[in-house]
């Protein structure tokens, strides 16, 4: 199926249909049918024509970008704040995950040993018995 060419309007002839639409009693899905319309589009200028008529302003080109900015820069500043709520272990309560080491000083019998180790040997710093 071949697309159409984009069609511009004008103000007067976006007014026909909306009226059509307002006091035919049809669906505006029906509107746009019959007159070879898309049907968002009749529905795009039915909502203008009715925020026209409450006298609902839209934000123009500069506050919407400032509202855009001010959006993105609050969810950054939540996400800091949730970041910073989060419960932090302290080193105090990992120091009593210490576990001796069963081979010596720094030699261990499985890379597996020590949680995240890999491949990689580790040398730990063995602490002195009591």
């Amino acid at each position: 199926m071949a697309r159409r060419k984009r069609r511009t309007f004008t103000a007067e002839f976006k007014a026909e249909p909306v009226a059509l639409a307002k006091r035919s009693g049809r669906s505006v899905a029906k509107v746009a049918e019959e007159l070879d319309l898309n049907e968002t589009s009749l529905r795009q200028w039915i909502r203008k024509a009715e925020e026209a008529d409450l006298g609902i302003e839209r934000l123009s080109e500069e506050e919407a970008a400032e509202l855009r900015r001010l959006r993105r820069e609050l969810k950054e500043v939540q996400a800091e704040r949730d970041f910073l709520k989060k419960a932090r272990p302290s080193s105090r309560a990992r120091a009593s995950k210490v576990c001796s080491d069963p081979c010596g000083e720094g030699q261990f019998q499985r890379e597996n040993d020590v949680q995240g180790s890999g491949c990689l040997s580790k040398r730990l710093l063995r602490l002195g018995r009591p």
